[in-house]
């Protein structure tokens, strides 16, 4: 696979054939022209330089060499259509920098969620795919904005069985190409997190408090009742009420009942599920924890059995 990258600069059909050849099927997809969809709609299709172009969609995918050719022979132009799926033995992690998939992304990594070292490309639009291999993960689902368990994830998606993504050296309506990043490793297995939900989080469990006589059990409720007032909040008042929250937990983490990393974590998953953005998200717990952290709660000196 270490060849992949050279084929940025070549001709579709090559890039196509290359792909068939491995044993990803393939379809041609409309292309750019001009910032716009070369299709009969122009300027008015909705899925611009991204549309199949063969009857069937993905059910036409082939790796057939020969039906390849004919293909890109009557499109020269076109785009390539890259199968997802049981078929070609990918999935793809999409990231979407239109509904901030990067911001997500890197909220998703305070929680452990981190993307293994892979094959990716740079799409047209300014994202990243990374691509895995399914193996025995079985059937991958498609996913948009979410990935499973762990509710709303702004601007990522999962390509799986009948999916497909625009591969390199496909033209974007923006004028960039798609382009697959210089291989630093090969294809890694599909991570566990894109296919099972996160194993349930036992409440209660920041780290052990620092100060003797003072019970983990206070802290615990604290958090459980800062979460469920974000998650009560309503369209309007939760970033108010999430830095209100963010600012109380943070009196408990300057206190050292509570890990600031935990805090986050709990937040930030409440918070993106009743619909704030990560990025959002992110920035006002942190502004609410270290105003709290910079006055540090007073803790009950009983211990609770």
């Amino acid at each position: 696979m270490a060849d992949l990258d050279d084929l940025n600069d070549r001709p579709p059909v090559v890039a196509a054939l290359t792909y068939a050849s491995r044993g990803w099927p393939v379809f041609p997809v409309a292309w750019a022209l001009e910032g716009t969809c070369a299709c009969r709609l122009g300027p008015g299709c909705t899925h611009p330089a991204k549309h199949p172009l063969v009857p069937g969609g993905t059910a036409s995918a082939t790796t057939d060499l020969a039906l390849v050719r004919s293909w890109w022979a009557h499109w020269p132009l076109a785009g390539i259509g890259l199968l997802t799926g049981s078929r070609s033995g990918l999935a793809v992690l999409d990231i979407d920098p239109g509904h901030d998939g990067a911001g997500t992304l890197s909220a998703l990594g305070l929680q452990g969620i981190v993307v293994p070292p892979t094959l990716c490309a740079d799409t047209g639009g300014g994202g990243q795919h990374y691509f895995f291999a399914i193996g025995g993960a079985g059937r991958v689902p498609n996913t948009s904005s979410r990935l499973p368990g762990r509710g709303s994830t702004p601007g990522i998606d999962i390509r799986g069985e009948g999916g497909y993504v625009v591969a390199a050296p496909s033209l974007h309506r923006s004028g960039r190409r798609y382009a697959w990043r210089p291989i630093a490793s090969g294809l890694a297995p599909l991570p566990v997190w894109m296919t099972r939900p996160a194993p349930p989080r036992e409440r209660g469990h920041p780290v052990p408090v620092a100060r003797p006589g003072t019970s983990n059990r206070y802290a615990a409720e604290v958090v459980r009742r800062e979460v469920a007032a974000v998650a009560a909040a309503p369209e309007g008042q939760r970033s108010d009420q999430l830095n209100r929250s963010a600012f109380a937990l943070g009196t408990l983490v300057g206190a050292g009942a509570l890990a600031e990393t935990d805090v986050m974590t709990d937040l930030l998953r409440t918070a993106t599920h009743v619909g704030l953005t990560a990025t959002e998200a992110s920035r006002t717990i942190r502004s609410g924890l270290r105003a709290g952290m910079a006055r540090p709660r007073r803790l009950p000196s009983t211990v609770e059995g």
